[in-house]
């Protein structure tokens, strides 16, 4: 079954537990992380603003798995785009391919990292730790078809294995679930 992780950005309260929980279930170091929350302010006159986790697409035509020249960065079984530890030479030029600057170089290793959907999670059958602690619910596993269905008649936008849905137009529209 095709799953995607489906981001709400309606209901993102900007807490950042997405972040936290990332960080404490891959243990990652002080730093970057595999989601990012960023703040974006919204046009007109009103002041509002949203809130967006950003983490990786995991694209279907990854720039940053055709910049590796070791080939590190390789397609998983579901899909997800998944760096390979012992190929990564901390070259960088993944992070530098990377639109959505979601790839990084960990501060103790020198090698990249980014989100992997939880890889190890879901294999014991767990959902991804931003999606079990989103408070306001707004990051969930679904299935292809479930997305469909509750993003219909709102604005999506995907890349890969991760889709953002809104009442309003926040990302530019480059693809649909």
């Amino acid at each position: 079954m095709e799953q995607v992780l489906l981001v709400e950005i309606d209901r993102c309260w900007g807490c950042k537990a997405c972040q936290v929980a990332c960080k404490q279930a891959h243990q990652t170091q002080p730093g970057p992380g595999g989601v990012e929350v960023q703040a974006v302010e919204g046009p007109g006159a009103e002041p509002s603003c949203d809130y967006i986790p950003v983490m990786c697409q995991h694209c279907s035509d990854a720039s940053c798995a055709k910049a590796c020249p070791r080939g590190a960065i390789k397609r998983g079984a579901a899909g997800e785009q998944l760096i390979d530890d012992a190929l990564c030479i901390g070259c960088g030029l993944c992070v530098r391919a990377c639109p959505f600057g979601a790839v990084y170089l960990r501060p103790d290793t020198g090698r990249a990292e980014k989100c992997d959907l939880c890889a190890v999670r879901r294999a014991q059958g767990l959902v991804p730790a931003c999606a079990q602690h989103c408070l306001g619910r707004a990051i969930t596993l679904c299935d292809v078809e479930e997305v469909r269905r509750r993003t219909a008649g709102r604005h999506v936008w995907s890349m890969g294995r991760v889709a953002y849905v809104s009442e309003q137009v926040i990302f530019p529209t480059k693809g649909y679930v």
